[in-house]
């Protein structure tokens, strides 16, 4: 299983991780506008800067909490270099089939693969955006509650099904 990345771990109370700075209003007008849709209450969204995984620098790392704890970890790695971002994939794959075994899902053709654990699951997939090509992580936590059942979400394609949100 893969739970921490350097100094940030799944379930970690948001006061323990360090140099994390959360989203500006800003940010988050832009995150939204992007689509991105809250995936639990009170979710609150931070930006860290580079770490290594897998032997690799990764060019940022955002983190996802609800109730001061991380149940979210994004790294991504940026590059105008198809090449570099082919290897960046494939090495970070290999890395994470090493730890979890093989993965769960690969819809068909795609460059994504999908690990499920009954404490977190992972995805890696490589996508192409404006001229850059991007190498995205998401690793996320099982064991904090109130995901929604959005059925676009990988996530949620994978165990366990997540239970709706209560909003008020």
């Amino acid at each position: 299983m893969i739970t921490k990345i350097e100094n940030y771990y799944l379930n970690q109370h948001i006061d323990e991780a360090s140099d994390l700075r959360e989203f500006s209003i800003d940010e988050y007008k832009l995150f939204e506008g992007a689509g991105y849709k809250y995936m639990v209450k009170d979710e609150k969204i931070f930006k860290g800067g580079k770490v290594n995984f897998a032997s690799i620098n990764w060019d940022e790392i955002t983190i996802a909490t609800t109730g001061n704890k991380v149940y979210k970890i994004h790294l991504q790695f940026i590059t105008k270099n198809m090449k570099l971002a082919k290897i960046v994939f494939t090495k970070s794959r290999n890395y994470i089939a090493k730890q979890m075994g093989r993965h769960k899902q690969h819809p068909f053709l795609s460059k994504k693969y999908i690990w499920k654990a009954p404490e977190e699951n992972l995805i890696i997939d490589q996508q192409y955006n404006a001229g850059q090509y991007i190498v995205n992580i998401i690793i996320r936590s099982n064991t904090i509650g109130e995901l929604t059942k959005d059925p676009k979400d990988p996530i949620n394609q994978v165990y366990p099904k997540a239970p709706a949100i209560k909003r008020n």
